[in-house]
């Protein structure tokens, strides 16, 4: 999974710098999780990514269109969304991944 997506985090701008990328975890779990330390063991799986946001419920605060409010907020240019869900023994299965413009 993760060499997969290597390509996509370096990608250069016009004017030499690199291009901050993001990733949307939506998050599918049976239980409560905490948040940070979801977060923090998604972020294990993504190095290379600048910033990393959860989004757990369709509506609400944790939903993905505040997700990504809060990476365009912060510079982030390059943002990817991916469907997680979250085992028994905390260990993230990944499904489906796209690439949001907007």
């Amino acid at each position: 999974m993760y060499n997969r997506f290597r390509g996509f985090f370096l990608k250069k701008t016009k004017g030499g710098g690199f291009m901050k990328t993001g990733i949307i975890f939506y998050v599918k779990s049976s239980k409560d999780l905490d948040l940070e330390e979801i977060k923090s063991k998604l972020k294990k799986f993504y190095p290379d990514a600048d910033d990393v946001e959860i989004a757990l419920s369709p509506d609400g605060e944790d939903d993905i269109i505040h997700a990504w409010w809060r990476l365009t907020v912060k510079g982030i240019k390059r943002i990817f969304l991916k469907f997680v869900e979250i085992g028994e023994k905390m260990e993230p299965k990944s499904y489906a991944e796209m690439k949001l413009v907007g």
